[in-house]
């Protein structure tokens, strides 16, 4: 391999390392140590100093408005986890929790660290297994970023020499704790694909019943159209046939008749009736006269 390919080799671990989440940065760091133990000697293993887990950034960058979590698994209680931050150019706020199995904790309290004019540093005694979250706070500041560079450790307590496994016990328990939670993990992706062909194909007979009411509602569209369009039709010939029946049933009254029904009716009334029918003059003309009279 070339100089160069080694290069671009190099920034493509840094850029993906760079990618994953805290949670993926923790599991490859123990999963590495996992194996350097077990390929250790017992009596090794078991002399050595405990193992110091660590994360660090030099330009993580805390977004205006926003926060930085870092999560920490711990596995042991009485681990000890230290600290160290500085920001570029403007202070931040910075908290420390512990979630434990029942319940969540301020290790540290929310506080604004000048953090940009000295290293903040601390340590502190995790109190039990749980997840210790690092956070810093930006939400004050709606307009400024803050460029942060941390550098955490987590060191375990010391191994018990009297207890502790050899590679090959350590090795059994590991392997059939993979195997199972392999087991586990297929059973789980079965059940998972078996989970999606069904909902894959409710979706299509979904999409098919879709596709028909579309259809359907197309259809009953276009005929309330058709019907509307008809019923508005239909509603001005009533209103023509209404006025006809009116005007031919008015007719059907003799002059007599016609007249004393007229007698109930205002001069106005009259006026109109004998505008719409001159035939009615004869009877109406004895009415308008008696009327100016009186």
């Amino acid at each position: 391999m070339t100089r160069r390919a080694k290069e671009q080799r190099q920034k493509r671990l840094e850029l993906k390392r760079a990618a994953d989440t805290p949670e993926e940065a923790e599991r490859r760091l123990k999963w590495a140590l996992l194996l350097k133990t077990l390929d250790a000697p017992a009596r090794l293993r078991a002399l050595s100093a405990p193992p110091m887990l660590t994360w660090h950034s030099s330009h993580a960058i805390v977004a205006p408005a926003g926060r930085f979590e870092l999560p920490i698994r711990v596995e042991e209680a009485g681990s000890d986890l230290s600290y160290t931050f500085e920001t570029k150019d403007m202070d931040i706020d910075f908290s420390i929790t512990f979630e434990g199995l029942t319940s969540v904790e301020y290790l540290v309290h929310p506080t604004r660290c000048a953090s940009h004019e000295s290293t903040v540093r601390g340590s502190l005694d995790i109190p039990g297994p749980g997840t210790v979250v690092l956070v810093w706070d930006n939400e004050y500041s709606w307009f400024n970023a803050k460029e942060l560079s941390y550098h955490v450790g987590l060191k375990t307590p010391e191994p018990d020499v009297s207890t502790a496994k050899s590679p090959v016990s350590l090795l059994d328990v590991e392997l059939d704790s993979r195997k199972q939670q392999y087991r586990t993990l297929n059973e789980s992706y079965d059940m998972l694909q078996l989970q999606c062909t069904k909902r894959a194909t409710s979706i299509q007979v979904i999409e098919r019943q879709i596709e028909e009411l579309q259809r359907e509602l197309h259809e009953e569209k276009d005929l309330h159209a058709v019907e509307s369009a008809e019923a508005e039709r239909v509603g001005r010939q009533i209103d023509s046939v209404a006025a006809e029946l009116a005007a031919l049933s008015w007719r059907t009254l003799s002059p007599p008749l016609f007249a004393h029904v007229l007698a109930y009716c205002s001069r106005e009334d009259w006026k109109r009736w004998y505008t719409l029918n001159k035939a009615w003059t004869t009877a109406l003309t004895p009415l308008l006269a008696e009327r100016a009279i009186e």
